[in-house]
């Protein structure tokens, strides 16, 4: 009951945020603050959004606005700013963001908009809620993030069909639970034999 009563504020960072989790939460800790936060490796906290209590009728929270000296943009694939309530992609610009990936100048140059070294394209994507807040959709690519940590999809692909025996490969993330529904769905629809899931 100490701990509970000390503790005065949390931040959420590097996940989807349901809003079932922060309700309950804050029925165990009722003095804390709570705030929803999204970054990247190579940008780190770009975004923070100050939960209210309760947090409302939403089923995940948004991830805020730009957070310190960050200016952040919604693009669309030809880099033109999208309309309220579009999605695009999140890019952002600031001093505080990575200088250059090791040994991989063209993924760095991929990363930046229009060569300026101070801006770095996530790959995410987001629209703007009502209140100009943040809302986060998911990737442009097939990266996924599972407990924090990135996975490229074709990355894993490649290495499947490397293996003995395999003809073709195919990676995608699944909600915890659903193993069973998924493959019986990939072995009626597409005649696949095995399927193998890793966490």
């Amino acid at each position: 009951m100490l701990f509970r009563s000390s503790v005065r504020f949390f931040d959420f960072f590097g996940e989807r945020l349901p809003v079932a989790i922060v309700e309950r939460a804050q029925r165990h800790f009722r003095k804390a603050h709570f705030c929803n936060t999204y970054g990247a490796s190579e940008a780190f906290w770009m975004t923070r959004y100050d939960e209210p209590r309760p947090p409302g009728a939403k089923s995940e929270l948004p991830i805020g606005e730009p957070y310190g000296a960050f200016k952040l943009s919604l693009l669309d694939r030809q880099g033109r700013e999208v309309d309220a309530g579009e999605t695009g992609e999140i890019c952002v610009e600031g001093p505080v963001l990575l200088d250059s990936y090791w040994r991989d100048p063209e993924a760095t140059r991929a990363a930046r908009l229009n060569g300026n070294p101070n801006s770095f394209r996530t790959g995410d994507l987001a629209r703007r809620d009502g209140a100009g807040n943040l809302v986060f959709l998911g990737r442009r690519d097939l990266q996924v993030k599972v407990r924090g940590h990135r996975f490229e999809l074709e990355e894993i692909e490649q290495v499947l069909a490397e293996c003995p025996g395999v003809t073709a490969a195919a990676a995608s993330a699944i909600e915890e639970g659903r193993s069973e529904e998924h493959t019986s769905e990939l072995q009626s629809r597409f005649g696949i034999s095995y399927a193998v899931f890793c966490l």
